[in-house]
């Protein structure tokens, strides 16, 4: 018996040789599929001249092989990712799913050159979607904190040298993910998220600042606005009762957790709005204080020049009651105000008594306050100090967070 259990043949026909015709035949079979195969690709461009039934026949072939055919990076094996790509699919909370089209892309994380990778025809690329992402303010508006790049299956990612603001990274790999997503629709399906996202994006209540980052996004150009909805909204929006069953079981498919995802943006954004808020505050302690050091200064030295004055007629009067004759001294009569307001009438030689207690008693009162004023100059040009490091750190902050914006 052969190894296909065929019967042995008569004669001197050789054993093996009805098993290498079989084999050769398989070959012919395996060959005739291969082309088959590849006549299925080719099939969409001439299957509209095909009589019925043919044509009814290859067309559900047409669509699976048009399908496949937009996604050139996902044949073979999927890439490693590196330990801080994986590190990011962990953070989105990314599906099997999200996870292979993700690693697909090959994450590259860069700083500042991110700018010049993502610039719109990098390299001489006739690429006209890079998908700038998040259109943060820095001093010069709109910038570009990551891209996805269709023509390459290629995702940049802007990774801020500031621990403070690892979930903005996040968001940019989650954002940029999407557009890969979308990228991997038939156009169909595109039209039909197109819909979804554009009846959602109607809920988001006006003056939200995703807004302003989808316009930013879209610049000028609608056909990429369906596209530009669905990442962001997926990244960065979450809506009282969620968005329609349709969009969310779509989000679905990329991540396990999206409200998490949603979440860390919004941590992020707290972050620097909490800096801000900081600042703000450090520089009205700043103003409180030296107002209040100014004014307790300002007091002080209208009091010691009071005192000068008062000291200086003091001086003059008490010159000219010792170059009085005494017995004259005692004929003259002294109408005053004391340093507490209260009007008096003494003798001359009183009110010298007299007047020479109040400025000792006032030269005491302004040595006494002095040190406490200086103290509290010394404390709110320490505040200042340190809300100038705060400053600092904080431009710092938006520096690394908005690249290009320093």
């Amino acid at each position: 018996m052969t190894l296909f259990d065929e019967p042995e043949p008569a004669g001197d026909e050789h054993p093996l040789t009805p098993t290498r015709r079989r084999s050769a035949t398989g070959w012919w079979v395996a060959l005739g599929a291969l082309v088959i195969a590849i006549a299925l690709g080719a099939s969409v461009m001439f299957a509209q001249s095909l009589p019925e039934p043919l044509r009814s026949w290859l067309l559900p072939a047409q669509g699976w092989v048009a399908q496949t055919l937009d996604l050139p990076g996902d044949w073979g094996p999927v890439p490693e990712p590196s330990a801080a790509v994986a590190a990011l699919a962990d953070q989105m909370s990314l599906t099997e799913s999200g996870r292979e089209v993700f690693f697909r892309t090959e994450p590259e994380l860069v700083g500042d050159e991110i700018l010049t990778l993502c610039e719109r025809g990098h390299g001489g690329e006739p690429d006209p979607s890079p998908s700038p992402s998040l259109g943060g303010e820095g001093e010069g508006g709109a910038v570009t904190l990551g891209c996805y790049r269709p023509s390459t299956d290629r995702m940049y990612l802007f990774e801020p040298d500031d621990e403070r603001l690892t979930g903005f990274t996040v968001t940019f790999a989650a954002h940029e993910l999407l557009h890969a997503v979308y990228g991997r629709m038939s156009p169909e399906q595109q039209r039909e998220v197109d819909a979804l996202v554009n009846a959602e994006a109607a809920r988001i209540p006006e003056g939200d600042p995703v807004l302003a980052q989808i316009e930013a996004s879209v610049g000028g150009d609608e056909s990429r606005r369906g596209n530009e909805l669905f990442a962001y909204l997926g990244s960065q929006v979450e809506l009282e009762g969620g968005f329609t069953p349709e969009l969310e079981a779509l989000y679905a498919e990329t991540f396990a957790d999206r409200s998490a995802l949603v979440a860390v943006h919004a941590a992020s954004i707290a972050v620097l709005d909490g800096v801000r808020a900081d600042v703000d505050a450090a520089w009205s302690r700043v103003a409180e204080a030296e107002t209040a050091a100014g004014q307790a200064r300002a007091q002080w030295n209208a009091d010691q020049s009071w005192y000068d004055q008062a000291l200086a007629r003091y001086t003059s009067d008490l010159a000219q009651f010792e170059a009085t004759p005494e017995a004259e001294r005692g004929s003259y009569v002294v109408t005053f105000t004391t340093f507490g307001g209260e009007r008096r009438q003494t003798s001359w030689e009183e009110y010298l008594r007299y007047r020479a207690d109040e400025l000792d008693g006032l030269a005491a009162d302004l040595a006494a306050r002095e040190p406490g004023i200086s103290e509290q100059e010394a404390q709110a040009a320490e505040l200042r100090s340190q809300t100038e490091a705060l400053t600092a750190d904080a431009n710092a902050l938006f520096a690394a967070a908005f690249p290009g914006s320093s």
